[in-house]
């Protein structure tokens, strides 16, 4: 399925994949430049973690806001063949994130540039990866079954997406948020309650090789919470998949 959907979104495309990377460059480009314009510190490494940083977010969306209409989507299907209906979610999960490595190969000339070596902040990464697919499959399995009855959840999806684009540390970093007016308590209490914070921050510091930041309290508390929503996830998704089914 995963091989399908990579097959037919680039189906008579000029450029391809490129434009799998287009989107990203771009962004990065245009943070870059606002930064530089706005900005009146510098900081080290900005394009390398404002492109990381888009890069991780846009496979989150793109996951949780197609899973999201993935019974919807695939009704005709699900009518007609006897077919695990996760398999749906998996396969949209999956092709966002075969995109997001293969556009991580736009990192490496930055890296050349920077001077920067693997360390072993590297390890940061498959965890990082871990914890985005564990939050973006859960958060899909309960708005996927919602979707199929409401209609209107893919709009609230899509709102709280464009929300957490602003509110996570997608295009600046923890360290800016610290050394801004944001007091230090309330910086404890966004990292329990934004998990894509910890997971950016891990994606980022393991390319530049950086102190996270992050206290090991909140290292394990964000795991054990996307790990808890994956599985109340998995669980709700079973419960409720038959009778959403009717819905579409």
């Amino acid at each position: 399925m995963i091989s399908r959907d990579l097959h037919l979104k680039y189906h008579k495309s000029l450029l391809g994949w490129a434009w799998s990377l287009i989107e990203p460059l771009a962004l990065t480009a245009t943070f870059w430049l606002l930064f530089e314009i706005l900005s009146v510190g510098a900081e080290d490494y900005r394009p390398l973690k404002i492109l990381i940083g888009i890069m991780i977010w846009g496979a989150f969306a793109k996951s949780w806001s197609q899973g999201t209409k993935s019974l919807e989507a695939n009704s005709g299907m699900i009518q007609r063949v006897a077919i695990p209906r996760e398999l749906f979610i998996h396969s949209i999960i999956g092709l966002n994130l075969t995109t997001m490595m293969l556009n991580l190969i736009a990192v490496i000339p930055l890296l050349i540039w920077y001077g920067l070596t693997p360390t072993w902040n590297l390890l940061y990464l498959p965890l990082a990866i871990i914890m985005l697919v564990m939050l973006s499959m859960g958060l899909a399995m309960f708005t996927s079954i919602l979707q199929a009855r409401w209609r209107d959840f893919t709009h609230l999806v899509n709102l709280i997406i464009r929300i957490g684009f602003y509110l996570s540390p997608v295009f600046y970093t923890l360290e800016m948020m610290k050394g801004g007016r944001i007091p230090e308590q309330y910086i404890d209490t966004y990292l329990w309650i934004n998990p894509m914070a910890v997971i950016l921050t891990l994606a980022k510091c393991s390319f530049t090789g950086e102190a996270l930041g992050i206290s090991n309290l909140h290292l394990v508390g964000s795991f054990v919470q996307v790990l808890m929503i994956c599985i109340l996830g998995m669980i709700w998704f079973v419960r409720k998949e038959r009778k959403a089914v009717k819905y579409l």
